[in-house]
């Protein structure tokens, strides 16, 4: 049985100027998917070169990009999801139908809110 291998970074200030460090981590731990929070692709004049060996490259499509994710052909993207709460990448595994979601959601605080509160606020969108 394969087991599941995913690494989530919230990378912070673009995904170009942190891609040798994720190129590491991924050649290093193989994972079958890598997502990156605020990946930031604006300041990427070619998308090509975040392409990697055995790995797709997949990314939100808002002007900010605030996710994107690299998976092994154990995967297959089957949708973007974007709206003013968050960003979401869905990908299926082929021979399972496991479905994996790499959500970013931007943090916003409520007043009068505990941070459980306002963190429940935050995953229903409320």
């Amino acid at each position: 049985m394969n087991r599941l291998s995913i690494n989530y970074w919230n990378c912070g200030a673009g995904l170009l100027k942190k891609l040798d460090i994720i190129k590491n981590e991924i050649e290093k731990d193989q994972p079958q998917i890598f997502f990156v929070e605020e990946s930031d692709l604006l300041s990427a004049r070619k998308l090509g070169v975040f392409q990697m060996r055995g790995y797709t490259f997949e990314h939100s499509k808002t002007l900010e990009t605030r996710i994107s994710c690299w998976f092994n052909s154990t995967y297959k993207r089957i949708l973007n999801l974007e709206d003013d709460f968050c960003e979401t990448i869905v990908l299926e595994n082929v021979a399972t139908q496991l479905l994996v979601v790499g959500i970013y959601h931007p943090y916003k605080c409520y007043e009068n809110e505990t941070t459980r509160s306002n963190f429940l606020k935050l995953l229903t969108n409320n």
